[in-house]
């Protein structure tokens, strides 16, 4: 489960036009980061079932850039909460209910890099999308 939700989202933002493009990796990503990119990072920590098919997912995406452009860093982040807080369509498998942030906050790592982290609770509906027209 956790792997469909991190695909999911990671498709949500590798679809949008984000400016500046940003590489999308999940959380079991094995592809490597050029230093001087913008990326964002998915990671699905834990899914817990409420009751039947629906589950809450525990989801962490960080928006990573260098250090030389804090207005572009700061307008990735922000379209990417955009996205979550938006209305988020329906996936190959699952019903997402919608994104309530729990955390937001930006740093400068060790590295050099700009770093926000988006941390919340995704809602999920296990039921299978029939998509046939």
């Amino acid at each position: 489960m956790n792997q469909a939700i991190e695909d999911y989202l990671a498709g949500l933002f590798t679809a949008a036009t984000l400016v500046p493009a940003p590489a999308v990796f999940t959380g079991t990503s094995a592809a490597v980061r050029t230093p001087e990119s913008h990326a964002i990072l998915v990671l699905a920590d834990s899914i817990e079932n409420i009751v039947g098919p629906l589950h809450r997912a525990t989801v962490k995406i960080l928006v990573s850039s260098p250090t030389d452009n804090r207005s572009q860093h700061a307008a990735l982040a922000h379209a990417v909460k955009g996205i979550m807080e938006g209305a988020l369509p329906a996936a190959d498998g699952f019903h997402v209910g919608g994104f309530r942030t729990k955390a937001n906050s930006t740093a400068v790592t060790d590295d050099d890099r700009w770093l926000t982290t988006i941390e919340g609770i995704l809602g999920v509906d296990w039921t299978p999308v029939d998509n046939t027209p």
